[in-house]
């Protein structure tokens, strides 16, 4: 899901919600250190994105898979 306001645009893998919290999966095939970085910008970013008014708990999943050849 891709989502922009003005100049901010973040790309979002996976969103999930059940009414309670929203969570959010990031997902890699390659997992490298500073995609953590990444991943913090967008959770910092989705509130900004989705300015909902009562905010349900907010919840990152980060997942990579690696599939030898």
């Amino acid at each position: 899901m891709e989502k922009h306001r003005g100049q901010m645009q973040e790309e979002y893998d996976l969103v999930m919600t059940n009414g309670n919290a929203i969570g959010i999966v990031e997902v890699k095939y390659k997992a490298h250190s500073n995609d953590l970085d990444k991943l913090d910008r967008k959770m910092k970013n989705f509130k900004k994105l989705f300015p909902i008014s009562h905010l349900p708990e907010l919840q990152t999943i980060w997942c990579y898979c690696f599939i030898p050849h």
